[in-house]
């Protein structure tokens, strides 16, 4: 099955809710623990599912942002997904409240609670619609960067597009390359900073309402941090100043004398003077290499590889209105994982 062959269709409100009522009833009916261990790997079958449909919403809308399609199919998602976080959040709420809760450790370790209670703390139906306009703010965002078109050298590039040219050899098209494509981004500040300013608002208020002092609090909530946070953060940034910015540091010196440059400016992202490595071959030649590499891992594995190779899961292009990368963790009925990802190029040579 290629990628343009996968089975797509909306997801209902109306259907979640009718199987969640259905499943709550047998849930908080049960006799035994094995009654509800069953109900859960039922529950998590639909969610595996529905996550399939929505992945494949995002992926598409990824691949091409102004495909209105795909902006129909992402704008009626994002309208749902409150609602269907509200339907998560009374199934999560009936399952930490089960009496054999030792036994569901058990048979899937206690994480699994714990995540699951940690979850219940990020959601409430008092911020749905705001969650609503803080997908509404992510998605305009992600338009507007993929939709970034920079005149240079006698063409159109899009942010990937210019990557290749802050690499060139020749430090007076590195500066170039560089002032064009911030220059984009300076042309386009008052949007960025609207953008800025509305999401922090957003989330602030999100946050409060859930009873936090700060986004901060509830955005490691939702990382699904359990076992670290900000005090371990705060260590670890120390830490990363102590014993890794000075090994930098000493690179920064070697780079200098390497590309025979002192000082170094923003612009200079090459480590030698001839410019970084670049594939020798043709771009096509390039695409089938993988293939056969993927061949000489082991069977399993090159099994779902190549499996996923010959499906068309991956996409090569620059595309002037792809996001960097995309990718769904796992696709039924398949279970292939679905990727995407930017290569750049300045010929027919592969740059990345």
């Amino acid at each position: 099955m290629k990628y343009g062959d996968y089975p797509y269709e909306r997801i209902s409100v109306e259907e979640q809710n009718k199987l969640l009522n259905e499943r709550l009833e047998r849930f908080n009916n049960a006799q035994s623990a094995e009654e509800q261990i069953a109900v859960i790997r039922e529950m998590d079958r639909t969610r595996r599912q529905y996550m399939h449909h929505a992945n494949f919403t995002e992926l598409n809308f990824e691949r091409d942002v102004r495909n209105e399609e795909a902006k129909a199919e992402k704008k009626y998602h994002d309208s749902i997904q409150p609602d269907l976080e509200e339907i998560d959040d009374r199934w999560k709420q009936a399952v930490v409240a089960s009496p054999f809760k030792e036994e569901l450790k058990k048979e899937w370790g206690p994480t699994f609670l714990d995540k699951l209670e940690m979850e219940l703390k990020t959601f409430h139906p008092s911020i749905k619609e705001m969650r609503k306009q803080e997908m509404d703010l992510q998605t305009e965002h992600r338009e507007l960067m993929a939709g970034a078109k920079i005149e240079f050298e006698g063409g159109t590039y899009n942010l990937d597009g210019m990557e290749p040219f802050q690499k060139d050899p020749d430090r007076s098209v590195r500066k170039r390359a560089w002032k064009a494509k911030f220059g984009w981004y300076e042309e386009n500040a008052d949007a960025f900073d609207d953008l800025y300013d509305r999401m922090v608002k957003l989330r602030h208020k999100i946050a409060t309402t859930l009873g936090y002092g700060n986004f901060a609090e509830l955005a490691y909530l939702r990382m699904g941090r359990i076992d670290y946070g900000p005090e371990e953060v705060a260590t670890y940034r120390q830490q990363i100043v102590e014993h890794v910015v000075p090994v930098i540091r000493k690179l920064h010196e070697q780079k200098k004398k390497i590309l025979g440059l002192d000082p170094l400016y923003s612009y200079d992202g090459i480590h030698f003077k001839e410019g970084n490595p670049k594939p020798r071959e043709r771009r096509m030649r390039l695409w089938r290499r993988p293939g056969k590499c993927i061949a000489k891992c082991p069977r399993r594995q090159a099994s779902s590889s190549i499996s996923w190779w010959t499906r068309n899961c991956w996409t090569w292009s620059i595309g002037k209105e792809k996001c960097r990368a995309g990718s769904a963790p796992t696709s039924p009925p398949t279970n292939d994982p679905i990727s995407f990802v930017i290569l750049t190029a300045r010929t027919e040579t592969c740059g990345y």
